[in-house]
């Protein structure tokens, strides 16, 4: 978590600085040694070992989401692409028999940008192919009805902390706000509707849910 690692900085600080002082006083109040050298290199070990003592926690925090192809500044603690997908096979089965014609539908890792927090979850990616590409074109909207089933069934699988992300195939169609499934603008709070793709916090996914199973009965 990078707020974690926020935090752990004026510890790191405290310690470099302590112990700085500490090899300092004991250089001071020792003996002198004629061996000038000696205690240079003594020095120089001690301030090494502080050195890459504060070097490895900080960087602990960083390395974590950078290895696993994430921003630097991502959760190290949160969501990564492997347990992402590796709910895939839950939400696949969540959607079995949901009728999304003449739309198929891929899982895919959603993220932001990445050049801060990752924000990884999972993303319903929605095409046409083969002679459905006749019956869709950019200015098809997708069914309110339908959306709400695949939220329906999504919702209860989904991973704690993760954002739900539903997307259209460019030119595909779009996605039109339904005031009824999602309320009125700003009604909750963070969640995007945009003609291409839906974004969904998981700190509102629950209230979103139950408002499609209204809308389905």
């Amino acid at each position: 978590m990078f707020l974690l690692c926020s935090r752990l900085l004026p510890w790191v600080f405290l310690v470099t600085h302590f112990s700085a002082l500490h090899a300092e006083d004991a250089t001071k109040n020792k003996v002198v040694i004629p061996k000038k050298g000696k205690q240079r290199v003594k020095r120089w070990f001690g301030g090494s070992l502080v050195a890459i003592f504060s070097a490895i926690s900080l960087s602990g925090c960083f390395m974590i989401p950078a290895l696993d192809h994430r921003s630097p500044f991502d959760d190290p603690f949160g969501p990564s692409f492997s347990s992402v997908e590796a709910d895939f096979p839950k939400i696949e089965k969540a959607l079995e028999g949901v009728d999304l014609q003449p739309y198929s539908f891929v899982l895919e890792v959603g993220k932001d940008n990445c050049e801060g927090p990752c924000n990884l979850g999972p993303s319903v990616r929605l095409f046409a192919q083969g002679s459905n590409l006749d019956l869709v074109d950019k200015d098809r909207v997708f069914p309110s009805d339908k959306l709400a089933e695949l939220i329906v069934r999504i919702a209860p699988v989904m991973k704690q902390g993760e954002p739900l992300r539903i997307e259209l195939a460019y030119r595909q169609g779009k996605f039109v706000r339904d005031d009824a499934l999602f309320g009125a603008d700003g009604s909750y709070g963070n969640v995007e509707v945009s003609p291409l793709d839906i974004y969904i916090p998981y700190d509102k996914l629950t209230a979103v849910a139950t408002s499609a199973e209204n809308y389905l009965q």
